[in-house]
């Protein structure tokens, strides 16, 4: 698992480091940092999406974060470049969350749920498995979406659109899931000596 509560001195020109040790890199000309233990963008002044990303080693994950919901805000997840990747974001404004594709710079949308009312304290959730991706707030989910894009990408991270600075990251997670689980252990809990027809129960640690 990857966390990080931004739990560490307040700055306006880095996020550091994950409390796993993940380095946050901003994309483009973005600046983010740390007030009142939770992540910011600094700056908010171009007219586009800004990205603060790190490396997993993992592409299929859940992905969780707690917002301070102002404008758009979310998770952009198997991260290329600002022009080639997936995000799932909250737009508390248009009253919506979304699962967009962007693909050389232009975004499409691969499903949304309407009538969302955000609230503070509000936890997105991003589950990708394979080509499926499913989208969830405070844990039920808004609706799942299908893709095959981009399938093995490995990097992550959070995402804002300028214009509204007060919106604020806390509490990210992830965790492996699908076929990235397996590399946890395996073990066979009955010890005694096996005899043909004893039944050998296999734990598989991390499944979900």
């Amino acid at each position: 698992m990857i966390q990080d509560s931004f739990t560490r001195a307040n700055s306006t020109t880095t996020l550091g480091s994950t409390d796993t040790g993940q380095v946050w890199t901003p994309q483009g000309t973005s600046t983010w940092g740390i007030t009142s233990n939770q992540a910011y963008l600094v700056n908010t002044t171009a007219n586009q999406e800004e990205f603060c990303v790190f490396e997993s080693g993992l592409a299929d994950v859940r992905i969780s974060i707690k917002m301070t919901v102002a404008g758009d805000m979310g998770i952009p997840f198997r991260f290329t470049d600002s022009n080639n990747c997936y995000t799932a974001t909250s737009s508390p404004l248009d009253t919506i969350v979304v699962i967009s594709k962007v693909v050389g710079g232009v975004a499409s949308d691969l499903g949304t749920a309407t009538n969302y009312t955000a609230a503070n304290g509000d936890v997105l959730t991003l589950l990708a498995i394979g080509n499926s991706y499913t989208l969830q707030i405070n844990g039920v989910t808004k609706f799942a979406a299908t893709d095959a894009t981009f399938l093995t990408q490995t990097i992550h991270g959070i995402k804002q659109y300028p214009g509204i600075n007060t919106q604020r990251f806390d509490e990210f997670s992830l965790t492996a899931i699908g076929s990235n689980a397996l590399s946890y252990p395996i073990r066979y809990r009955d010890v005694a000596p096996f005899k043909p027809g004893t039944p050998r129960r296999l734990w598989k640690r991390g499944l979900v």
